[in-house]
């Protein structure tokens, strides 16, 4: 909420109750963030536009934490540089611009909060025309706005250190964010548990959220390993590209020559078969968002008309030609480039260019999710490839 200055006190009281009396939005977390998200060169090795379909494992997580969800805690165990506090700081920007309410964001120590807010909140609210709007400059008198604290209206944002007991007992919390939680002290200052603590400022919230992540260290020692196997113990499943059979990812399917890890296929626990990253048949640089297809040498090429698909280009190829990446998955969503102009809620067939079109006598391959014209890139739901 956003106050003019000439209000009567009357008018900025009816404004500020009505604010307050406002339900949380129904916008997802995910979805805000492929909408108002902009990821820095400070911070991103991949600036831009932030795209939930390159990371699809991340959506879930994210809406579980968006107040339209029941779900109270969400503890992500992962592997290292997936994404873990990207979702989180989604979450900060999620909440600072659509349910405003007090925040607190935990790292293993203090000098970890301030690089972490210079690092990364700091360009969160830079590159987001929304959150600059609500987050003063830290330049301005009484702004609110330090390294660890950002007020906004209606909430403010506290970041802190696991190693201080101080900090952890600072301020009641609506939404609590433990980052890297493996990397807590097993005991602040005399005073306990860190989690412990800082669960403790979210108490008085009935409808409270925490989310914990991060990277286990130690089998049986873990306490990210610990709060996982008291969740509902989720994982992200994937369908092989040959067989469609749905598996989780591990580690002892990855197979490589002695001493050649860059030549790594992932052995499909089903049928056996071995996916690879495709390399390209032709220069598919400029070709980011059309429907492609393998061939028969193990290449990938545009989709014609009528042709199967295997799915959407979803990444420009590197030097080599290598990584073209392929968004196959039914009930993904993915960016896709139109051909022609598109009604939301259309079912898209392809045409002989790779685009998508409306669909009328060729195969459905997905279902548009906003309207748009020729050369437009949207949203699209896959349905079925190959």
């Amino acid at each position: 909420m956003i106050l003019q200055t000439n209000l009567t006190a009357e008018e900025i009281y009816a404004a500020a109750a009505a604010a307050g009396a406002r339900p949380d939005p129904l916008l997802t977390i995910s979805q805000w963030a492929d909408r108002y998200r902009w990821l820095s060169q400070r911070a991103s090795a991949e600036h831009g536009r932030w795209r939930t379909e390159r990371t699809p494992y991340l959506r879930e997580i994210m809406d579980c934490l968006s107040p339209s969800s029941l779900i109270e805690r969400v503890a992500f165990m992962k592997g290292a540089q997936i994404g873990g506090t990207e979702c989180g700081n989604n979450w900060m920007g999620y909440v600072i611009h659509q349910a405003p309410g007090p925040m607190m964001s935990v790292q293993p120590t203090v000098e970890m909060a301030k690089r972490n807010s210079k690092q990364r909140i700091e360009p969160l609210i830079e590159e987001s025309e929304v959150l600059r709007k609500l987050v003063r400059d830290p330049r301005s008198r009484d702004s609110g706005n330090t390294v660890l604290s950002k007020d906004f209206p209606g909430g403010v944002l506290v970041m802190t250190g696991a190693n201080s007991a101080v900090g952890l007992r600072s301020m009641a919390a609506r939404y609590l964010f433990l980052d890297e939680v493996d990397a807590y002290p097993g005991d602040v200052e005399g005073e306990g548990d860190p989690i412990t603590l800082a669960m403790a400022r979210t108490r008085t919230f009935a409808r409270r959220k925490v989310f914990l992540v991060s990277t286990p260290k130690i089998t049986g020692m873990s306490r990210i390993e610990a709060a996982y196997e008291e969740s509902d113990q989720r994982k992200y499943w994937v369908p092989c590209p040959t067989c469609r059979e749905f598996q989780i990812l591990k580690f002892a399917q990855l197979r490589w020559p002695k001493g050649d890890p860059q030549s790594a296929v992932y052995v499909c626990e089903h049928c056996g078969q071995e996916i690879r990253n495709h390399p390209a048949s032709a220069d598919l640089s400029t070709k980011q968002f059309l429907f492609g297809s393998v061939n028969s040498s193990g290449q990938v090429a545009l989709t014609g008309a009528a042709a199967a698909s295997d799915g959407i280009i979803a990444n420009k190829p590197d030097a080599q030609g290598r990584a073209c990446a392929l968004a196959t998955f039914p009930g993904q969503v993915a960016r896709v480039m139109l051909g022609g102009t598109v009604a939301n809620g259309a079912l898209l067939e392809v045409d002989a260019a790779g685009k998508a079109v409306t669909q009328s006598a060729g195969k459905i391959v997905a279902k548009a999710l906003s309207a748009g014209v020729a050369n437009d890139i949207i949203p699209a739901l896959l349905i079925l490839m190959r």
